[in-house]
Order: structure tokens, then sequence, then C-alpha cells
């Protein structure tokens, strides 16, 4: 019996460029919520996004948030696992020598970015309603990184795999959160870890979880889950690591495949009240 879903966002539960969420997840939510399911959303985006997303239900979600460096449950963080001043410092100049890139610097509930960089800037702030902030330079902070993001407007995987991925790759945990970002974390800190820590803390097993995903970003997540989804749109890797196959983003394949789930749960109810009656 599934007792939790988490769910990536971008590419996977939201539609392609979506600012918002299609309102029928609200009412599934609130019907898994009287099954006894959690409903968990595990997302590169900050927690301020995910909260106006899910305006109408967001008291009731846990979010692992940053690609799973931090999560949070009713305002409260659970967890959170940053990198030092010096490799943040050290994301932001390499970023600086690849060609045509950009940076975004988040810290939790902020993202920075560097007076130049307009075009991530200007898509996290009117896309994705990221709380965000310009400074002149990156360098001058002295809150060290949850999450840094390095921006190309494309081929973010062919370009970055040239030097900066490589080297990230051999101290840090790298995945590509999307087209056109590269993301880098702390060693250990992923969706899949995140997760675990989720599941340790309600008490819910891999077996009695339900994950959907997409990306590289997802994997570990999806191979934390007893039940894993992949949107058709997902990347071949996301694919061969998934148990099922569903719909894509823009048909709705999450919504789908939750609804069915509650015709699991519905055929569960009724099977335990005709046993009540032969019983009686």
């Amino acid at each position: 019996m599934i007792k939790l879903v988490v769910t990536d966002m971008d590419g996977t539960l939201l539609h392609d460029h979506a600012t918002s969420v299609n309102p029928e997840y609200f009412s599934v939510i609130r019907e898994l919520k009287e099954k006894g399911v959690q409903f968990c959303v595990a997302s590169g985006r900050q927690y301020s996004s995910l909260q106006k997303l899910f305006a109408p239900v967001k008291d009731d979600l846990i979010y692992i948030t940053e690609n799973g460096t931090e999560i949070i449950y009713k305002d409260r963080k659970l967890f959170s696992m940053p990198m030092s001043m010096e490799v943040s410092r050290q994301l932001v100049l390499d970023t600086r020598a690849v060609p045509g890139a950009e940076s975004m610097y988040c810290v939790g509930n902020m993202a920075f970015f560097e007076k130049g960089d307009e075009n991530v800037y200007t898509l996290m702030k009117e896309e994705y309603h990221f709380k965000c902030t310009m400074v002149d330079n990156l360098l001058k902070l002295d809150q060290p990184c949850l999450k840094f993001s390095l921006y190309l407007k494309e081929n973010v995987d062919e370009i970055t795999a040239q030097y900066f991925t490589p080297k990230w790759k051999k101290t840090h945990e790298v995945a590509c959160g999307g087209k056109y970002f590269m993301d880098v974390m702390e060693r250990g800190a992923n969706k899949g870890t995140a997760l675990y820590k989720v599941q340790k803390f309600l008490g819910i097993r891999k077996e009695e979880t339900a994950a959907f995903g997409d990306n590289h970003n997802d994997l570990e997540m999806l191979e934390g889950a007893g039940f894993s989804y992949a949107v058709a749109n997902a990347r071949k890797e996301v694919k061969e690591t998934a148990k099922f196959l569903i719909k894509s983003n823009n048909e709705d394949g999450e919504l789908w495949k939750l609804k069915e789930l509650l015709e699991d749960f519905s055929g569960v109810d009724e099977k335990e009240e005709r046993a009540e009656g032969i019983c009686n």
C-alpha cells in the first residue's frame, strides 16, 4: 500500500513553461491525505516558489527543495546541507570562465545573481517566481550556497562537459536540472538522500513510496521508491531507471496515475466494507 507520493515539478508534474499547477491536483492531494498518503514535492525550486504553486494545499505538503539540499515541513527546516564558502566562490569563478554562462547562487529562500546575468535573473523571477536579488559581485556574499546553478541558453550538457562538469563531479553532486541548468550541490545532497530522510521521518518504507520524475536529478529519488514512474518526455536514463512509463507532463500523465491510485484505494475500502459485512 502506498503511503508516500514524491514528485519532481518541472517536466514532470508541470506542463512545459507552465506558471501554475493544474487545479485538479489540489483535490487529488486532499483525497490522498484522507487515505493516509503524504504528498511530497522534490524540486530544484526554492521553498517560496513551491508554496505559491501549491497555495490551496501548501500546509499539507513536505518540501524537498534546491535539489535535495533542504527539507521543509510546516515551515520547519528538517534538513539542510550547504557547501563551504570556498567552494561557493570557486563555482562562481569557474562559471565566469565558461563563455555565455550565467550564475544562480541559491541560499534557501533567496537566489542571488550577478550584474550582467540578466537572462537567468529574468527567467527565475518572471517564470519561476523565485525570490531574487541582483548584486554587483557574487564573491562578496558571506552566505554559503545550498545549490549553485550554471545557466546557458542552449547546449548546457555539451558545453559544461568540456571542463566544468568533470571537475565538479569528482567532489560534489552534479546534475542537469532541465534544458538550461547544470546544478552543483554538496556531496551526498540529492533528491534520493532527501527522500530517504523523509521516509525515515514519517516511518514509511521504500515499498510504500511512489516517485515521479523526468530528469537526471530525479534518478536517485526514483531508485529510492518501490513504485517509480517516468513521464514519456523523460530522458532515456530516467526511463531506464523507472519501473513504469506514463504519459508526458503535457498530457498530465502523473495526474492520471494518481487518480488510478485513488481508485485502487477505493477498491481496498470496498473490500474492507464487504469483509466487515460478512463478519457481522
